[in-house]
């Protein structure tokens, strides 16, 4: 899976910084403040953009659903 990653500017400009994958993106630093594009569409052609946060939910959750009971 792959994700777009982008930045907003202090002047609320979206910039497109790359395509990773979940991992790597919530491997950049913390001081770095992103939006990355859903996992389950279309990187860099959906508007549908988490944060962090929401990304290490998703990360968390398809671990949780990937292990076997």
């Amino acid at each position: 899976t792959t994700v777009e990653i982008s930045v907003t500017s202090d002047e609320g400009v979206r910039t497109p910084i790359g395509l990773m994958t979940p991992r790597q993106a919530l491997q950049l630093p913390d001081h770095v403040e992103f939006e990355a594009s859903h996992p389950d569409h279309e990187a860099g052609n959906t508007d549908v953009l988490l944060d962090r946060e929401m990304l290490q939910d998703h990360v968390d959750a398809s671990e949780v659903s990937k292990t076997p009971a």
